[in-house]
């Protein structure tokens, strides 16, 4: 079996750095950046098997990085989970209709948070 590789894109550098110590420590390969434009690039040259994204990045939203990635056929099949600490999360549920695989609302629970990474990979 090969090792998993998990693709965060977060702009907070201790919670990036907290999110990669865990995955690791769960066996999993992991590429972490805290550029948006990096971000993109690293998914079309790693082709993660799947994509932790914080929705309110200072270059690029979110929205537009899984946009970009859904409609680029070397990209659009990798699963997209987004992180957030916005208040208000039932609106930002709502946009699951446009094909977002899950919303992580942060701070979260590390055993939760694991359990959802666990489903993707």
């Amino acid at each position: 079996m090969s090792l998993k590789t998990v693709l965060i894109i977060e702009d907070d550098e201790v919670l990036l750095s907290v999110i990669e110590e865990l995955l690791k420590f769960e066996g999993l390969n992991v590429i972490a950046t805290r550029n948006a434009t990096t971000g993109i690039q690293l998914t079309t040259e790693a082709q993660p098997d799947l994509i932790l994204c914080d929705i309110n990045l200072p270059q690029i939203s979110g929205y537009t990085i899984f946009e970009i990635l859904k409609k680029d056929s070397r990209t659009s099949a990798i699963p997209f989970l987004f992180m957030t600490a916005a208040h208000d999360f039932d609106k930002i549920q709502q946009r699951t209709s446009i094909g977002i695989e899950k919303i992580i609302g942060k701070p979260f629970d590390v055993s939760a948070f694991l359990a959802t990474i666990h489903r993707w990979v």
